[in-house]
């Protein structure tokens, strides 16, 4: 009881102080503490928000903020929040990549349960342990700093299997030149990364233009269905040996923006699937794609952050 009325006082004391001299960042993250010692999480949150607005170069203020997300459970901001605080100091406490690895953890806990909830039977559940015990393994890989191109590779090696496809790509969207260029590629799809595969979206048409110029998603169950594709153009069929799919699922990846509003900022694309025992379809399922969609937002989030790092290192 005495340590909640000496945080109250505190509160009181920063609330003063502020109104005296409201420039402080100090003083809005004396605030931040005292609200939070107060078990008033929501009221801490602005409290930090209020305190990096005034100091933004300041890594202590980004790791609060990250520990108040992470408590509040709204994962991806923590997230960005402890990608900011690395991208100013990247000999920074290693707690901080402990806790992304903690959030990447929960992360796949809320894809295994969502996956459940849209009627995964038994023979699915090989793919969630899979996806499960991959996204572990990336953030064992988060934490260990690795470079993005190298991440990516991981990751799509990460879908490809879990999905057992024969190949997958990732494209991303540069958005000054809305240019949409290939960023790493699995099986077949690898030699477009050599050749630097590209699409400009104001000028070309194709499948994987189209998905990220609409925002649409598209789903193919044979050759011929892709074919129908209005805008299928088969840009780089003979770079790949004129290897075409039996099945095609692509799926734009989208991000939130201030007012939250959704932006799509890239292509995942994953490609022909071979019946199996675990997969006696030849295409890819509905709960295929679903497992899919929730690893675009994984990758998502995963490559958002470390873009938000890097602009706060420059």
């Amino acid at each position: 009881m005495e340590a909640l009325d000496k945080s109250r006082e505190a509160l009181a004391a920063y609330n003063q102080a502020i109104r005296l001299k409201p420039d402080q960042a100090s003083y809005y993250e004396g605030k931040g503490q005292a609200l939070l010692s107060l078990y008033r999480y929501e009221e801490a949150l602005e409290a930090f928000k209020q305190a990096i607005k005034l100091a933004p170069t300041s890594e202590r203020l980004h790791i609060q903020r990250g520990h108040v997300l992470q408590y509040l459970k709204r994962y991806e901001e923590a997230l960005e929040a402890y990608n900011i605080a690395i991208g100013l100091n990247v000999n920074i406490d290693p707690q901080v990549y402990h806790n992304k690895g903690i959030i990447l953890e929960h992360l796949a806990q809320q894809a295994h349960s969502i996956a459940r909830q849209h009627g995964y039977t038994a023979k699915d559940q090989n793919s969630l342990q899979e996806f499960n015990a991959a996204l572990e393994k990336l953030s064992n890989e988060m934490m260990g700093g690795l470079d993005m191109p190298i991440l990516l590779k991981n990751i799509l090696e990460t879908i490809t299997r879990a999905l057992r496809a024969d190949a997958s790509s990732l494209y991303l969207i540069d958005p000054e030149t809305r240019i949409l260029s290939i960023q790493a590629a699995t099986g077949y799809h690898s030699v477009l990364v050599g050749l630097g595969a590209r699409y400009d979206l104001d000028r070309e048409r194709g499948v994987t233009a189209y998905i990220a110029r609409t925002g649409q998603p598209f789903f193919a169950r044979s050759t011929d269905e892709l074919h129908r594709h209005a805008e299928w153009e088969g840009k780089y069929k003979m770079h790949q040996g004129g290897r075409e799919p039996n099945a095609f699922l692509g799926i734009p990846l989208k991000v939130l923006v201030t007012g939250g509003e959704e932006r799509t900022i890239g292509v995942l694309k994953i490609e022909d699937i071979r019946p199996n025992p675990h997969h006696p379809e030849s295409y890819f399922t509905d709960q295929d794609i679903i497992l899919a969609e929730m690893m675009g937002s994984v990758i998502m989030t995963v490559i958002q952050n470390m873009r938000l790092a890097d602009d706060h290192l420059e």
